[in-house]
């Protein structure tokens, strides 16, 4: 056999591997120069084991999607249809006589609307929004912003919440029946029949 080749003396070759010099045969360093195995502990650039799984791990960790669906952008703006004559926001501050008299006048004419109401809430805002649609039928929606009482969307099943149901038989509230009770509700329902939220955990 030749001499080695340089940068692959014997001694290197030996130290790489982790052999004594008596292990160390002539074939092995001809192999080495050709490429035909790994002599400098290629096999030691990638994590093995626990290492590599905790290191993934991690990362899905740190992408994990908020709680809920939509979590972010569960808003009364984002969810709600918004047909025919908009008759304004009522804050929780008191009944609005403009938002009042567009939606008493637009749902005894059945005209398609829709409104805001919002509501005292202890721990999180609160608002009723309300739609009729071309077809006549109408829908209340629920926001809450919070239905864990002030944690958000990094708590999972917390975040904001928009429910829905389809209100049967609705009446309208007027100013002289709408005492502490109903707060600055508009509408009253015969009946409710549930759907599926909107959005929220």
């Amino acid at each position: 056999m030749g001499p080695v080749p340089e940068g692959l003396q014997a001694d290197t070759l030996v130290a790489a591997r982790g052999m004594s010099p008596g292990m160390l045969k002539p074939w092995m360093v001809l192999a080495c120069a050709l490429g035909l195995f790994a002599c400098f502990g290629d096999d030691a650039a990638e994590p093995e084991g626990d290492a590599g799984a905790e290191a993934g791990d991690a990362g899905q960790r740190d992408a994990a999607p908020p709680s809920g669906p939509n979590c972010e952008n569960c808003t009364l703006a984002a969810v709600m249809p918004t047909p025919g004559v908009d008759c304004g926001v009522q804050s929780a501050e008191g009944r609005d006589p403009a938002v009042v008299r567009c939606v008493e006048e637009n749902l005894a004419s059945g005209t398609p609307f829709h409104a805001v109401a919002e509501q005292q809430g202890t721990d999180s805002e609160v608002a009723l929004g309300w739609v009729l649609d071309e077809e006549g039928t109408l829908s209340r929606y629920l926001f809450d912003s919070s239905i864990c009482g002030g944690s958000g969307c990094e708590v999972e099943g917390c975040g904001p919440r928009v429910s829905v149901v389809i209100c049967d038989d609705p009446t309208f509230i007027p100013d002289e029946d709408a005492g502490a009770e109903q707060g600055t509700e508009l509408i009253t329902c015969g009946s409710v029949q549930d759907q599926p939220d909107a959005c929220g955990p």
